[in-house]
C-alpha cells in the first residue's frame, strides 16, 4: 500500500478503488475501478439490444387473414355505384364501392372488375342506378359476371370516432334475378366490439413506421370503409355456405 499526499492510498483500497486528494482532507473524488466501467458499458449495450429488438417486435410483419368464397369455382364479381341514403352529402358511393371491389379482389377464390368499368357498362345500359332485380339482371349480363354486388350507404360520419352503416345485396347469375343473400351493419368504433374488430382487421394491413400506425384505419375514412366493406363480405360468403377445400 503506497501512502497518498494527504492521507489517502493509491492502489490499496480493499476494494480496489482509487482515492485521490483535490485540496483538503474532506475534497475526495472516487474513481471507478477498470472492471466497473467495463461493466457500465456492457450494460448499455444490453439494453440498446433489447429496445432494438423490441422495435423489431413491435413492427413484425404478419399476413392478414383472408376470406374465402363458399363457391365451387372461381368467380368474377362486380360492384356498382353505392347509393347515398346516409343524409350526409359527403358520402361518396363510387368510392365506398372502390373499397368493397378491392375486398372482393382479395378474397380466396373471387376477383372484381374494376368500378370504372361498372359505369361504363351502366352508362351503355342508359342505368343512372342499380334499383330493382331486372336491373341488376341486365347489369350482369352486359358485364358478362358471375356476381354482382349493389348496396346502400345508411350512416356516413367520418370524424373520429367514425360510423359507417352498409346494407349490400349479392346477385349471382346463375341463380336468376332475386338476390341469393344480404347483408347489412353499422360500424361505429366508438362501440367496442367493432373497435376491437377494427384493431384485429388492422394489425396486418398497415405500414409499420408510418406516424399513426394501425390507427390509421380510424383517421381515413377511405380506410375505415375497405373494413366496413370486409366485414359485410364476410357475412355474405358466410351465408353462401362454408368454403370447399382447394
Amino acid at each position: 500500500m503506497v501512502a497518498g499526499p494527504r492521507g489517502g492510498t493509491i492502489g490499496g483500497a480493499a476494494d480496489g478503488a482509487d482515492w485521490t486528494g483535490k485540496g483538503g482532507p474532506d475534497d475526495t473524488r472516487w474513481v471507478p475501478p477498470v472492471h466497473a466501467a467495463f461493466t457500465i458499458r456492457v450494460l448499455a449495450v444490453l439494453l440498446l439490444v433489447a429496445a432494438g429488438g423490441g422495435c423489431d417486435n413491435q413492427n413484425k410483419l404478419q399476413s392478414p387473414a383472408t376470406l374465402k368464397s363458399p363457391l365451387p369455382r372461381e368467380s368474377v364479381w362486380a360492384v356498382a355505384p353505392f347509393l347515398n341514403e346516409s343524409g350526409v352529402s359527403t358520402a361518396d358511393g363510387a368510392r365506398v364501392a372502390d373499397q368493397m371491389a378491392k375486398v372482393v379482389e382479395e378474397a380466396d377464390g373471387l376477383s372484381c372488375v374494376a368500378v370504372n368499368r361498372t359505369l361504363a357498362a351502366m352508362q351503355s345500359l342508359r342505368l343512372p342506378a342499380v334499383t330493382s332485380d331486372q336491373d341488376a339482371a341486365r347489369l350482369c349480363a352486359a358485364l358478362g359476371v358471375d356476381g354482382l354486388l349493389i348496396g346502400t350507404i345508411t350512416l356516413w360520419d367520418p370524424y373520429p370516432p367514425p360510423k359507417e352503416g352498409l346494407a349490400v345485396q349479392l346477385y349471382l347469375r346463375e341463380k336468376g334475378a332475386a338476390p341469393v343473400a344480404q347483408a347489412s351493419g353499422i360500424f361505429d368504433s366508438s362501440n367496442h366490439a367493432v373497435l376491437a374488430d377494427l384493431k384485429a382487421y388492422a394489425a396486418s394491413r398497415y405500414q409499420p413506421g408510418a406516424p399513426y400506425g394501425a390507427d390509421i384505419y380510424q383517421v381515413e375514412m377511405n380506410r375505415y370503409s375497405e373494413f366496413a366493406a370486409h366485414q359485410i363480405l364476410a357475412q355474405l360468403l358466410a351465408k353462401l355456405g362454408p368454403p370447399p377445400e382447394r
